[in-house]
């Protein structure tokens, strides 16, 4: 590993509240490396280490799925887990429906910070579909939106604010 690789991931891991990388689990960090290496930009490197954190299935095969079809377009395996949100976010994800249906599920649960945080992670990962596609005006008001949500537990916020540093 890299000497800038080992500073993405603990740049990463502060970012993310996990207090270092004493604190991840083994298992976890192909997972967090390759969020590290999106957030640099290196979506081929982020890739990689996300298709090793699938192969793991750490933390679970479905989150790391999920980056990996925002970044890269490749949702191969990538399967609706039966819950409406999840099922418009990988439906979204293969290109079966547009952004707006993320929104608009964003909005249905009854508990505030469920909605908050759904909210977030619809901007997200809309933001970074519109940067894989050379998008990037569009990516970082994507990511802007994510930043005036007040999810809780959502990796993704701090994620996109930082991204949005980079794209500045």
């Amino acid at each position: 590993m890299t000497a800038f690789r080992v500073a993405a991931l603990l740049s990463f891991l502060f970012l993310a509240g996990c207090g270092g990388p004493e604190k991840v689990e083994p298992d976890e960090s192909p997972f967090e490396l390759g969020l590290a290496k999106a957030l640099e930009g290196d979506r081929e490197g982020a890739a990689a280490d996300l298709r090793h954190a699938v192969e793991l299935g750490k933390p679970d095969s479905l989150t790391p799925r999920l980056w990996l079809a925002a970044l890269t377009g490749d949702a191969e395996g990538l399967e609706a887990p039966g819950d409406p949100w999840g099922d418009a976010l990988v439906q979204f994800l293969k290109g079966e429906v547009e952004g707006e249906v993320l929104l608009v599920k964003s909005k249905e649960p009854e508990d505030a910070q469920e909605r908050e945080n759904l909210r977030c992670e619809a901007r997200l990962f809309l933001g970074l579909v519109k940067e894989r596609n050379g998008k990037i005006e569009e990516a970082k008001r994507e990511y802007e939106a994510c930043m005036f949500t007040t999810p809780k537990g959502v990796r993704g916020h701090r994620w996109a604010r930082e991204r949005l540093e980079r794209l500045r």
